[in-house]
């Protein structure tokens, strides 16, 4: 009976007034009015009794799908690891690193920008890490116009000393200031900006956002380490302590 009670509760939780009720597929058959007046006035006192029983099943409710939200990201990244281990994305750090960071970003993003700093530190720190840069443009036209100009900068080698340039400024991102950026990094400009209307540009931005979406990465910074995906900035701190224990895990593991 506390079982239905509950079920029942949760339903009417869900509604406008606590007098509109839809009874659960396994309330009992054949009720009279009377004995449906009688199941309403239970559930109302047993809401009202019991707060936090109720309280306490949809928190539980909301933990066991965002789990299962979880586990069918990690499930998907399975689908998108090939790409995002591949050379098509810029990377810098030791390729034979045992952790590799993917980083999802947008050169307007507040805490990406801490996050680059971040990212420095951890690399003059870790010989023995690598980090892929998947450019994710969702803050506006500047932040795509930045991501094509930064991408287009990889075909001169020089993604990472023009991703540097961007995350180090602070200014409007404009076509002056990315010329400007661009030319302090030592690229061709002619070739940047006539690469940065190529097509392909466009086509990779967009598998960027796709593959963000499937992996439930809907801000930035986003960051896979390894075969785990973490939302929202972790910090230098954070991002050590992911590390750690990995290795902390493989050295178990070896030691079974």
């Amino acid at each position: 009976m506390t079982r239905f009670l509950t079920i029942c509760a949760l339903g009417l939780l869900t509604t406008s007034s606590l007098t509109t009720l839809s009874y659960a597929e396994d309330a009992p058959a054949g009720l009279t009015v009377a004995q449906k007046d009688e199941v309403n006035t239970l559930i109302e006192t047993f809401i009202r009794e019991n707060p936090n029983v109720i309280m306490d099943s949809i928190q539980q409710h909301q933990i066991d799908a965002q789990a299962k939200a979880e586990a069918e990201a990690v499930e998907k990244l399975n689908t998108h690891k090939e790409y995002l281990m591949s050379d098509a994305l810029p990377h810098v750090g030791n390729p034979k690193g045992d952790v590799k960071i993917i980083e999802f970003f947008d050169y307007n993003c507040g805490y990406c920008k801490r996050a680059f700093q971040d990212i420095l530190l951890l690399l003059e720190a870790d010989k023995n890490v690598e980090v892929i840069f998947v450019d994710m443009p969702i803050l506006g036209d500047s932040s795509l116009e930045a991501a094509k100009w930064s991408l287009a900068a990889e075909e001169q080698d020089k993604y990472f000393d023009f991703h540097t340039a961007l995350m180090k400024f602070s200014g409007q991102k404009d076509e002056n200031s990315l010329k400007t950026l661009a030319e302090a990094s030592r690229l061709d400009l002619a070739k940047l900006e006539e690469a940065a209307k190529d097509k392909k540009i466009v086509d990779t931005i967009e598998k960027h956002l796709a593959v963000a979406r499937d992996l439930g990465i809907g801000g930035t910074p986003g960051f896979i380490i390894n075969d785990q995906i973490y939302r929202g900035y972790l910090g230098y701190d954070g991002l050590k302590g992911v590390i750690d224990e990995i290795r902390n895990a493989k050295k178990d593991d070896a030691a079974e």
